[in-house]
């Protein structure tokens, strides 16, 4: 850019990595319990300022919280698990006993197993507590003092 204008896509890939350093290897996400692979402000930082809470999250639930405010850091998990819900609906669906995975064949048996792990996974997601201790500093409100 001979201009020196950054384009937008680039500032935030910078914004992104510099607030990487904060994951550390074992962080797990604060809304669903995967594999940490970002950050996320509890709170929007463009509606509440600099001074919000950061915590790990992993692609899908920070995408899914997006710039939405929320008043509590509870309001926003549940949130994003009702919408982790709504998204894997069809699957969260898959309900079958090992007599019936018997009648479909190899096959199909194989591809319903699958989904039923899947199924499992996602149910420990929308039930995932993150430990309170973690959030003994953050704000519950961003509107506190």
């Amino acid at each position: 850019m001979a201009d020196g204008h950054i384009p937008r896509n680039r500032h935030r890939w910078r914004q992104s990595r510099n607030l990487s350093y904060l994951l550390r290897d074992g962080d797990v996400c604060a809304y669903c319990g995967e594999i940490a692979t970002s950050v996320d402000h509890v709170f929007p930082w463009r509606q509440v300022g600099e001074d919000t809470p950061l915590v790990p999250a992993c692609v899908e639930c920070n995408s899914i919280g997006g710039a939405n405010l929320f008043e509590t850091f509870d309001e926003k998990r549940d949130y994003i698990q009702a919408e982790i819900m709504k998204k894997y609906a069809k699957i969260l669906r898959c309900d079958f006993v090992e007599e019936e995975l018997i009648e479909f064949g190899p096959v199909l048996g194989l591809f319903v197993r699958q989904g039923l792990t899947q199924r499992a996974i996602i149910l420990e997601r929308i039930s995932y507590d993150f430990p309170p201790h973690y959030l003994s500093n953050v704000r519950y409100t961003w509107w506190a003092e």
